[in-house]
C-alpha cells in the first residue's frame, strides 16, 4: 500500500548494531549475516502477502457475491468465518491481524471466536498424534522399574557397557508388558526388559537404538528396538521366540554388530558433516535435528536461504577428504565446563549432566555426544549426499548415505544412466 515491493526493513539492521553494539558487541561481528537473515524474511513474507491477499480477496469476493438477505444485515457488518481465516495462518502463514485489517477496510469482520476454535481443535490433534502423548503415564512405570532396581540392590542406573562390547552378561531386573510390571512371560508375547548391565545402546541423541539377541539356554528372545525413556534407564523392546523369562533370570544379550557399524559410521559421518557446513555456509549454522540410523544419516541445520549446488558438493568434498585423512575418533569423559572450554560444539536445547562424552576427531570436529562411533574416519569409506531441501523456515535437511549403503547407490545410479 506504501508503494514498497522490494525489502527495505534490512536496511534498517545497521542502524541498530551501532545502537547496540557496545552492550552486544558479537552482533556487530555478524551484522552482514543479520542482514542477509532479514531480507531473507522480508522476501518470505513477501511471497507469503501475496498468495495470502489472493487467497483472502477470493473469499471476500465469494462473499460479496452470495446474495443475503437483507435481515440479516440490518446494519451489521459482514464476517469472514473463522476456519477460512484459520487455514490462511495454517497453511499459507497469513497473519490473523492483517487479515483483520484487510477485512475492516472491505466492510467485513473476522469472526475471531470460530479461529480460536479451530485453532484449539488444530492443537487437540496434534496433541493426540504426537508421539509421546500420554508420556507421563508411560513414564510412571519406568520410574517405578528404576526404584525397584534399587529395592533389588542395583545401581538406579542400567551399566552400558556398548562402548567396549557388543554382547555381555546380565540379570533380568523387570519385565513390563502394557505398562505392568510382570513376574514372567511366555513364548510369544511382545514384553519390555530390564537389565541390571546392557550392550544396546538406546535411542537417543538422534541415533537410533540397537537390535540384536538376549537369550540363555532355555531363553530366546529378539530384541526389536531399545530406548532410553529416562537418562539413566535402558529398555529393551522383544518378542519372546522360545521359553519363558522371568525376573531374576541370568541372559547373555548381543548386539546386532553389522547394524551397530553402520549405525556408527553414519553417526561419525554426521558429525563430519556439521563442521564441514559451518565451514562453507558459516559459524551461524547449529544442527536442529538428526536421524543416525544403519541405513542412513538426516541432519538438520539452521540455515537463512537455500545453498547453491557447489556450496552443496564442496560439503560433500570436505567430508570424503576428512574420511580419507583418517582422524582417530577419540571419546572422553569431562566436566561440561570444561568440555565447552576446549571447545566442544553443544547442542541448544540438548539436556547435559555435570559429566558428559566428547567425541573428538583429529583437530577438525569436537563434539559433545553420547552416541557410538567407528574408531577412525576412514572407517565410514565413502559419504554421499542424496538429498538438500528445506523443512521450515530457517531450518533446512539433508539426508546422506555412507560406507556400504554410498557405494550402492553410486552404482545404482551408474546403472540407471547405463540403461538410460
Amino acid at each position: 500500500m506504501l508503494g514498497k515491493n522490494e525489502p527495505f526493513l534490512f536496511k534498517t539492521s545497521e542502524v541498530v548494531v551501532n545502537l547496540m553494539k557496545d552492550t552486544y558487541p558479537e552482533i556487530a561481528d555478524r551484522s552482514e549475516y543479520i542482514s542477509r537473515v532479514i531480507s531473507t524474511e522480508e522476501e518470505r513474507f513477501g511471497s507469503t502477502l501475496d498468495i495470502g491477499m489472493r487467497m483472502l480477496n477470493d473469499i471476500i469476493g465469494n462473499l460479496k457475491a452470495k446474495p443475503v438477505p437483507e435481515r440479516l444485515y440490518q446494519g451489521k457488518e459482514r464476517t469472514i468465518p473463522g476456519e477460512e481465516v484459520f487455514k490462511l495462518y495454517d497453511t499459507y502463514g497469513f497473519p490473523l491481524d492483517l487479515t483483520e485489517d484487510i477485512a475492516r477496510d472491505s466492510g467485513f469482520t473476522v469472526d475471531t471466536q470460530g479461529y480460536t476454535r479451530a485453532m484449539e481443535g488444530q492443537k487437540e490433534k496434534a496433541r493426540a498424534s504426537w508421539k509421546g502423548s500420554g508420556e507421563e503415564g508411560i513414564k510412571a512405570i519406568y520410574r517405578e522399574v528404576a526404584q525397584k532396581m534399587v529395592g533389588q540392590g542395583f545401581s538406579p542406573a542400567v551399566q552400558f557397557t556398548g562402548y567396549e562390547d557388543t554382547y555381555s552378561d546380565g540379570v533380568v531386573i523387570a519385565i513390563v508388558k502394557n505398562n505392568d510390571l510382570k513376574e514372567s512371560a511366555s513364548e510369544g508375547e511382545g514384553v519390555e526388559i530390564v537389565l541390571n548391565k546392557t550392550p544396546f545402546y538406546g535411542e537417543s541423541g538422534g541415533q537410533v537404538g540397537d537390535k540384536g539377541r538376549i537369550e540363555n539356554d532355555n531363553i530366546s528372545m529378539d530384541v526389536l528396538e531399545t530406548k532410553k525413556p529416562l537418562p539413566n534407564l535402558i529398555v529393551h523392546n522383544c518378542t519372546i521366540k522360545k521359553g519363558s523369562v522371568r525376573v531374576n533370570d541370568i541372559v547373555k544379550a548381543s548386539v546386532d554388530i553389522d547394524k551397530r557399524k553402520a549405525a556408527a559410521l553414519n553417526h561419525s559421518a554426521t558429525h563430519l558433516l556439521h563442521t564441514a557446513l559451518r565451514d562453507v555456509l558459516g559459524d551461524h549454522v547449529k544442527q536442529a535435528g538428526s536421524l543416525v540410523a544403519p541405513d542412513r544419516l538426516r541432519f538438520d541445520y539452521t540455515h537463512f536461504s537455500t545453498p547453491t549446488l557447489k556450496e552443496i558438493h564442496r560439503v560433500e568434498e570436505i567430508v570424503n577428504r576428512k574420511i580419507r585423512e583418517n582422524y582417530a575418533v577419540e571419546t572422553s569423559v569431562m566436566g561440561l565446563d570444561d568440555a565447552v572450554k576446549k571447545g566442544a560444539t553443544a547442542l541448544f536445547g540438548e539436556k547435559y549432566g555435570e559429566e558428559v562424552s566428547v567425541v573428538k576427531m583429529g583437530d577438525y570436529s569436537m563434539e559433545l555426544c553420547g552416541g557410538t562411533h567407528t574408531k577412525a574416519t576412514g572407517d565410514i569409506g565413502l559419504f554421499k549426499i542424496i538429498h538438500e531441501g528445506g523443512i521450515a523456515s530457517g531450518i533446512r535437511r539433508i539426508e546422506a548415505l555412507t560406507g556400504e549403503g554410498a557405494y550402492k547407490y553410486v552404482r545404482q545410479e551408474e546403472d540407471s544412466l547405463l540403461e538410460i
